[in-house]
Parts: C-alpha cells; sequence; structure tokens
C-alpha cells in the first residue's frame, strides 16, 4: 500500500469501514511509515477534539459520548428515502379548471 492509498483511505480505516485486507495492508503501511502515521494521529485528534467540543456545545459532559455511539452502531434499521411526489401543476391551470366549468354554468 501507498501514502497516496492509505491518504485516501484513511477516513473509512478511522471509521472501521475497511474490509480485512484493506485494513490490514493500512495498518502494515502505517507501521512503516511515519509520515501516514503523524496524518492518522492529527485525523485521531481531530477527532476527539470536534466530539468534545461537540459535547461541551450541546452541554453534555465528554463520557456521553460512548453511550451515543452505542446507540448508533446499535440501528439496523434501513434508512427510507420518502418517494418523490409528482411535480405540482402551476396554480394557474387548477384555477381555470374549476373556474371556468363554473362562468360556463353560470352563464347559461
Amino acid at each position: 500500500m501507498t501514502c497516496s492509498t492509505v491518504e485516501a483511505q484513511i477516513h473509512a480505516y478511522l471509521d472501521g469501514e475497511l474490509a480485512e485486507p484493506e485494513r490490514a495492508a493500512a495498518e502494515r503501511h502505517l507501521a512503516a511509515c511515519a509520515a501516514c502515521r503523524e496524518r492518522l494521529a492529527a485525523l485521531e485528534g481531530l477527532g476527539r477534539l470536534l466530539r468534545r467540543e461537540l459535547l461541551a456545545a450541546a452541554g453534555q459532559p465528554p463520557s456521553v459520548w460512548p453511550a451515543i455511539e452505542r446507540r448508533l452502531g446499535a440501528v439496523d434499521a434501513p434508512v427510507r428515502v420518502p418517494a418523490r411526489r409528482p411535480a405540482a401543476r402551476p396554480v394557474g391551470r387548477r384555477l381555470l379548471r374549476a373556474v371556468v366549468p363554473a362562468a360556463a354554468a353560470a352563464a347559461a
């Protein structure tokens, strides 16, 4: 694995989303490459900082984060995307369809 490959996959590595062969290859590269280890450490530190700041902004202690992660990891339900509704017709046509028959009936 090369530095550019590790850099492209580093977020998936941090999130535990790499398949076993890719994870093992990334770990071998990280063991041998100080520059990639530094990048990984910087991203891990940034993640800790963001979690701490987000929780502080929400008024929650940092100890609540593991519980949030467990709950998020426990969600197995597929995400449902609502079906797109058909585009609405212009109001003018709807108004004409309602008014014209009424006007014709009134004129008759």
